[in-house]
């Protein structure tokens, strides 16, 4: 059964439960496939943690009002913080699109992609920033980064953010179901994501829309293949 148009830009959570042994929001599949995962790179002694699974249109929002207004930061490609008050209302979209979906384009309504950490090398008081330089061979999370990279695709996921694309930024956190996650992205299209916005109070609104066939090319298409 085809996604409904709510379910493609996170304006319902009908299609969501939540984890029974590790308490995040997905698709049932994905939680099944994610506890399989789970229990196999706890043999190697690394303990996959989700820290974002599914999230809401108005989550996804609010995370995009917050950074436009300031009230949250705004990073640059580096992961350095940007004075956004010297920034024009287009140029600022550009900066917060690259680490942040448009709220209706995240893959994260979908219910089929995670932001993961490896729990058991974390220090205590660590505050995780998911940035690359976690993931990279001096980070805390290398070996799961390792890892998933070797072991994912048995379980149905992958990293869809390589770094290899056009306009776009490795994000080695960020884990998708492709069995699902593929005809999510095959059904989302411009129009429908014009209309969650339209609708929406969205901050630079205007930009935003004006921009939206490009956003949806170069942000939300432009993802690496699955396996």
């Amino acid at each position: 059964m085809k996604p409904s148009p709510d379910e493609l830009t996170g304006l319902t959570d009908r299609h969501i439960i939540t984890g029974v042994t590790d308490r995040f929001e997905a698709r049932r599949e994905v939680i099944e496939a994610f506890q399989r995962m789970h229990q196999a790179a706890k043999k190697e002694n690394i303990d996959i943690g989700v820290v974002s699974g599914f999230r809401s249109f108005q989550k996804q929002l609010h995370i995009w009002n917050q950074k436009f207004s300031g009230r949250r930061p705004v990073l640059d490609h580096h992961n350095q913080d940007v004075d956004i008050s010297k920034c024009t209302a287009t140029q600022l979209v550009d900066l917060i699109l690259i680490w942040s979906a448009i709220p209706g384009g995240s893959r994260h309504h979908w219910g089929t992609d995670l932001d993961v950490i490896d729990r058991t090398v974390i220090p205590k008081g660590y505050e995780v920033r998911l940035i690359d330089s976690e993931y990279t061979v001096s980070g805390l999370f290398h070996r799961l980064n390792q890892w998933l990279t070797a072991h994912a695709s048995e379980y149905g996921f992958y990293a869809p953010y390589t770094g290899l694309n056009l306009n776009m930024y490795a994000e080695p956190w960020h884990i998708s179901y492709f069995p699902l996650a593929t005809g999510y992205l095959q059904d989302l299209t411009p129009s429908l994501l014009k209309n969650s916005l339209e609708q929406s109070d969205i901050l630079g609104k205007e930009e935003v829309l004006e921009k939206i066939e490009e956003i949806f090319n170069t942000k939300i298409k432009n993802v690496a293949a699955p396996p």
